[in-house]
């Protein structure tokens, strides 16, 4: 993927115009805006937050239009305050629900201007969400599949109505028949669009499927509000627009204007990956649609575990008040596979693992290559096209298995190369094998992963150095016991957020779990969607058993409730990972003490120097209760002492009553591997199941000096900003930051700001430099500067200043 940015500049006296195009492919380019790169003065689409409340936010939003009614008129004046201002801001969407924005085209030389006018409270990437769950009709590929979570609650969610903010949803397949409404037309085309959507409505709330299979809250209704299209590749995309707009929906189904219609589940099973920025205008947005009573349930995301406190979680997942949901692997069988490789002058048939869910063709014989160049001791092989391209251009894997490297790459865009190029498998060697079923949640990835021992692949390597011809030939996958069932599924995202919050909250089967498909059936289906569609059903249910408990009561009783888990090592998986633990919708509907927030955050700690936040615990009951506190730590960092005060640790709460205790933590000895130390605050009463709040800090702060890197170039200057690394104690490492300026200056004077972004993932981009007046007219020759500022998510600065001589 490539960061493309388009910006311009406009100041009081003088216009320096730039053009930002991408630059060479890197591994930390990622497309942070959706925008067009053909010419200086085109138009960047935007989210434009305005300084105002929602109507969900303003007094008597259900009880009558007048809420939206205020908000829209707000929305009016407050853009014609910017145009007045000489901005043009074409406006493609309104939100005035949830949310007080507008989707707009801007030109690129206003951006800066813009985001800094009266009235204006951000300027925000327009992003682009992927659907977060793979389908599979060849269970054996991906072990034996299970029916969705049973809430072991009454009701069924009778009464409850779950918005699917996804694709579109088939409400002819038997499982969905005569329970969904639509608030929007599905679009017309190829009925393959509708996998997705149906597969999480048939979790969450279906029924009526062979030898009982169903969905969670069986009894619940469901409201589709397709948010995802196919792409021009077929595969289902929708942009953070998309998602406002259908949480718009959700806020206001019949669209009066009166929020008393909206539903109380909304399940948005869709990700942008790696960007979790608690602020975005999706987390905004869910926040206020949060206070109007409704659960927002979301996928942590497939991108595997993060490392040195920076989390791999996507958007909205990082949204602050939703309920963000990770996989676990509940398979007591994995997929094994039997492999034979001829031409090595030896007899070489191995076992081994599929590292997702596509298998190879069993008896099919298929000649093995080479990666161009595969002798080259290169970091990261194998993951450009180019490394499966002859000097003619040609694909040299066309219809072949590939040899790549496991060498601490990114598995995944190896894979995507060599699928680029027409490669039937990739066979992956090295020291670190990749977990069965690891890359198992991607549907972009179409290309059986197998891994090889290193033995045999460097032995195929020196026999076709000298031209010589291997084959490998696959046998059929057959199912070997789980040495790690129930433990955090290999592709799940952890967190922790940009703002060092804990994610996800939860964690849910997520790994060959039974859904409904149009025409097919039920099949096979994997991923952070399918865990959080589960979840959806459990808060149907637990809702409609417990209708009068507000969202935040809802979301804090199952997060504070779920079963502790462990990692593949068997021991108690990191807070990062599984937050609260495995949901349990009995134990949740159970519990008498309401504890707010769900999870308690921190942020940075300093060696030494206590920590304090608060917890809030309310008695439910109408008796008074003896409530004791403890802790548990998890099992990351056993190095790192962590000293944990709760004030006091044992009282009696009165019937109904609330008390905000001081909760505070010292980190000290031995920095952590990854960065992160945490645990939970165990609260416990003689009348109600034990209870639990996550926490974690980040102990250490982050080294900003590789956030920013400024060269000079043609005609001006390239830039990168952040960072991507993959640390020897595993995990991906993404310094994405919360803020970017790009200013002009001449003998420390500022002459026009060129660049403003915030929310930035990591990436590089070219600024193409005219020195010009706001009139076009040259400026004087002679010596100036471009002045790069990055603002981490800690508030750290960083300046790189790189001088630009114009003639």
């Amino acid at each position: 993927m490539r960061l493309v940015h388009r910006y311009g500049a406009l100041t009081a006296t003088t216009v320096l115009l730039a053009t930002a195009a991408a630059a060479s492919a890197a591994p930390a380019d990622w497309a942070d805006l959706i925008g067009s790169p053909s010419a200086a003065q085109s138009p960047t689409t935007v989210i434009v937050v305005l300084d105002a409340p929602p109507a969900a936010l303003r007094p008597a939003a259900t009880g009558s239009g007048d809420a939206t009614i205020a908000a829209t008129s707000e929305s009016d004046r407050l853009l014609a305050r910017i145009t007045r201002r000489g901005l043009h801001v074409s406006v493609l969407r309104r939100f005035t629900r949830v949310i007080l924005a507008v989707e707009a085209t801007v030109p690129a030389d206003e951006r800066w201007a813009l985001a800094h006018a009266p009235g204006v409270r951000g300027v925000y990437p327009v992003r682009s969400l992927v659907a977060t769950s793979i389908a599979s009709d060849a269970a054996a590929a991906i072990g034996a599949a299970a029916a969705p979570v049973h809430s072991g609650l009454a009701g069924d969610g009778a009464g409850v109505v779950i918005a699917v903010l996804d694709g579109p949803v088939d409400d002819t397949t038997a499982s969905l028949a005569g329970k969904v409404d639509r608030a929007a037309p599905l679009p017309a085309g190829d009925t393959s669009t509708l996998d997705h959507g149906t597969a999480m409505a048939s979790i969450a709330a279906g029924a009526a499927g062979p030898a009982g299979l169903g969905g969670v809250a069986r009894a619940a209704r469901i409201l589709s509000i397709p948010i995802l299209h196919p792409g021009a590749d077929g595969a289902l995309t929708g942009t953070t627009g998309d998602l406002l707009a259908g949480l718009e929906l959700a806020a206001d189904p019949n669209g009066d204007g009166n929020l008393s219609d909206r539903v109380r589940v909304v399940l948005a099973a869709v990700n942008a990956p790696f960007a979790g920025f608690d602020d975005a205008p999706e987390a905004q947005a869910i926040a206020a649609i949060s206070a109007l009573g409704a659960v927002v349930v979301t996928p942590a995301g497939n991108d595997g575990p993060g490392a040195g406190g920076r989390g791999t979680i996507g958007s909205p997942g990082a949204a602050p008040a939703a309920l963000t949901v990770g996989a676990t692997d509940g398979r007591s069988l994995l997929p094994s596979i039997t492999v034979n490789v001829a031409g090595l002058g030896y007899r070489a048939a191995f076992d081994t693992s599929l590292g997702g869910l596509v298998s190879p063709p069993p008896g099919v014989t298929l000649p093995l290559r080479g990666i161009v160049g595969y002798a080259r001791a290169t970091p990261d092989a194998g993951a450009a096209l180019a490394d499966y391209l002859g000097v003619d251009g040609g694909s040299t894997v066309q219809g072949a298995a590939v040899l790549v490297p496991r060498d601490g790459g990114d598995v995944r865009r190896k894979l995507a190369a060599a699928a680029t190029a027409g490669a039937a498998a990739l066979l992956l060697y090295g020291d670190d094998p990749l977990p069965a079923g690891a890359l198992g949640a991607d549907d972009r990835l179409p290309v059986p992963v197998i891994n090889v021992p290193a033995s045999v692949a460097l032995a195929a390597s020196r026999r076709l150095a000298t031209g010589e011809n291997i084959t490998i030939q696959f046998g059929a996958v057959t199912l070997t016991p789980s040495a790690a069932v129930d433990t955090i599924a290999p592709f799940s995202a952890t967190g922790l957020t940009e703002l060092g919050a804990v994610k996800p909250d939860i964690v849910l089967p997520g790994v060959a779990v039974s859904a409904a498909q149009p025409l097919v059936g039920w099949v096979s289906v994997s991923g952070t969607s399918v865990a959080a569609a589960q979840a959806a059903g459990l808060v149907a249910v637990l809702s409609a058993a417990h209708p009068d408990w507000t969202s935040a009561a809802l979301r804090s009783s199952i997060v504070s409730t779920g079963r502790l888990v462990a990692d593949a090592t068997a021991t108690v998986a990191a807070v990062g990972a599984q937050g609260g633990g495995e949901a349990d919708a009995n134990a949740a509907s159970a519990t008498v003490l309401d504890l707010q927030p769900a999870t308690l955050t921190f942020g940075v700690a300093t060696a030494g120097v206590p920590t304090t936040t608060s917890l809030q615990v309310t008695n439910r009951s109408g008796r008074a209760e003896s409530v004791t506190l403890g802790f548990q730590r998890d099992a990351a960092s056993p190095n790192t002492s962590l000293g944990v005060t709760v004030e006091p640790g044992a009282f009696v709460l009165g019937p109904h009553a609330t008390v905000r205790l001081p909760v505070t933590v010292t980190v000290d000895g031995q920095a952590p591997s990854d960065g992160v130390v945490g645990g939970w605050i165990v609260v416990n009463v003689p009348d109600g199941p034990s209870q639990h709040v996550p926490f974690a800090i980040i102990d250490g702060a982050p080294d900003l000096t590789s956030l920013v890197v400024v060269t000079p170039a043609a005609g001006g200057v390239d830039v990168r900003v952040g960072a991507v690394s993959l640390p020897v104690s595993g995990g991906l490492e993404v310094h994405s930051v919360a803020m970017v300026t790009v200013d002009v200056v001449r003998g420390g004077r500022v002459l026009s700001h060129v660049y403003a972004a915030r929310d930035v993932l990591p990436g590089r981009f070219r600024l193409r430099l005219r020195p010009v007046d706001r009139h076009g007219r040259h400026l004087p020759s002679g010596r100036y500067a471009v002045l790069v500022s990055v603002v981490d998510r800690n508030g750290r600065v960083e300046r790189v200043e790189q001088p630009l001589p114009w003639r």
